[in-house]
């Protein structure tokens, strides 16, 4: 992480600056793996247990097979790459979850709404007020490290690459789809019980109840609220945790979840930044979504890995790496990631823009075809457990919650939509925790007009 050299002003506003980097596969005189040289590599490429993780040749194979049908019939007018990503820029009706499923045109995105009022609501706790926090930055333009444009022409919308090589880092296409190896990293059940929803045994059975027992293990600080809503609001720090890889570390990561249920147990829209180097590639904290439809049993991936994912920005996608990050004990930088249900879509906001959104149907009869009962805020880590130490990665910005202000890791202004999208702000249960619990988190708490709804959270490697 670079240190930012001066105090964040009071703006309210933060952009992605995605950075340049390296692509993976090398096809042209600059180094750039063009759309259709990478394609007809893909159809030609074989299992090599020596470069390839997957577990045999028969679980390559469906891996490559998947790739292929995300892509089967796509033109691409023009590609780039940001960081450890190549990016697709394609006809908005030709991306992966338009072509696959059949989508006839593109949904319309919501209208304006604005954050709830300021006013005290019921929290733990008296509270406090921190500073102010900001970030000022801008998108990148220019050329990427091939000269290739950064951006997409008119009517066309940046598609991550999904690349074999991706995917076969993992043993399984499951394993590279699902939220985190061996069912770890799901949406915690703490309180899963709450007023008048499934009992707590249900729930469990429902979900990572029976996840068979793995050296993989996952660590939680969250907190939230049973109400029937459209949707909501977090506005989130950006922390860049180290995660070891070579010690079992898998990611670390802060999001917004907004969950309800059906007959195949909970069924969820997930988003935030995350860094989970397997995945990506890289050691950067990423912009990412997650659904699951069926308790990440068979349904769910990241960004746009199984066609899931209607992109609707020209401009701002999942995947892209966020810069600058905050800095402990300095500058501070953060996002507002929203997720709101319009008229049978779960809509992805960051900042003032909309992303793009998950189809309603792919959660079938189930409660988030049309609502979310459950919201949801914080922080997970997933990593392995040692028999004298326990290798996870750092928590949010690695120091502990109750650390507080420029220091540790943070939600604030925390909100959601009733019925009628309406907004209120957030009345959060206690903070729930698998981590030590005298430290690691402080709130939620009201802290005025700026802060309202908040908490800390977080800690150092090896503990939460």
């Amino acid at each position: 992480m670079r240190r930012v050299s001066y105090w964040v002003s009071a703006t309210l506003a933060l952009v992605l600056l995605l950075s340049s980097g390296q692509a993976s596969a090398q096809s042209d005189k600059n180094g750039f793996e063009k759309f259709d040289d990478f394609v007809a590599r893909t159809k030609v490429t074989g299992f090599d247990p020596a470069k390839h993780k997957a577990a045999n040749g028969a679980a390559f194979e469906e891996m490559r097979k998947h790739v292929l049908k995300l892509y089967e019939g796509a033109k691409v007018t023009h590609s780039f790459t940001v960081g450890s990503q190549t990016y697709d820029c394609m006809p908005i009706e030709q991306q992966p979850a338009v072509r696959l499923h059949g989508l006839r045109g593109i949904a319309a995105t919501p209208p304006a709404s604005a954050a709830p009022a300021s006013g005290a609501v019921g929290v733990n706790g008296g509270g406090q007020q921190p500073g102010q926090a900001a970030g000022a930055s801008v998108l990148p333009s220019g050329v990427d490290s091939f000269g290739n444009t950064i951006g997409c022409p008119d009517k066309t919308v940046p598609i991550g690459r999904t690349t074999i090589e991706q995917i076969s880092r993992f043993p399984t296409l499951r394993a590279f789809l699902g939220k985190g190896p061996d069912g770890k990293g799901q949406a915690p059940l703490v309180d899963a019980s709450g007023p008048g929803k499934l009992s707590a045994a249900l729930t469990d059975s429902l979900t990572d109840g029976f996840v068979p027992p793995s050296p993989v293990q996952h660590k939680y600080n969250v907190t939230r609220q049973w109400v029937y809503n459209l949707g909501g609001s977090s506005t989130i720090s950006i922390n860049n945790p180290y995660v070891y890889t070579p010690w079992g570390e898998v990611f670390s990561l802060s999001q917004v979840w907004f969950a309800g249920y059906g007959s195949s147990g909970i069924q969820t829209v997930e988003a935030g930044w995350q860094v989970y180097p397997q995945r990506t590639g890289d050691e950067q904290p990423h912009l990412f979504g997650y659904y699951t439809a069926d308790a990440y049993n068979t349904t769910g991936c990241y960004d746009y890995s199984c066609g899931a994912f209607v992109q609707y920005s020209g401009s701002l996608y999942l995947g892209a790496a966020f810069s600058p990050v905050s800095v402990p004990g300095g500058g501070q930088w953060e996002a507002a990631i929203k997720d709101e249900w319009w008229y049978g879509n779960w809509w992805l906001q960051v900042g003032s823009e909309w992303v793009g959104y998950y189809p309603g149907w792919l959660f079938g009869s189930g409660e988030m075809a049309t609502h979310s009962t459950r919201a949801d805020f914080g922080g997970e880590i997933v990593g392995g457990a040692g028999t004298s130490y326990n290798y996870y990665p750092p928590m949010g910005s690695g120091q502990w919650g109750t650390s507080g202000w420029t220091w540790a890791a943070y939600h604030r202004q925390i909100w959601y939509f009733d019925s009628v999208w309406g907004t209120h702000q957030a009345s959060l249960g206690a903070m729930s925790n698998s981590c030590p619990g005298g430290t690691s988190t402080i709130g939620p708490f009201y802290g005025g007009s700026v802060w309202q709804i908040y908490f800390f959270f977080g800690g150092p490697a090896g503990w939460c």
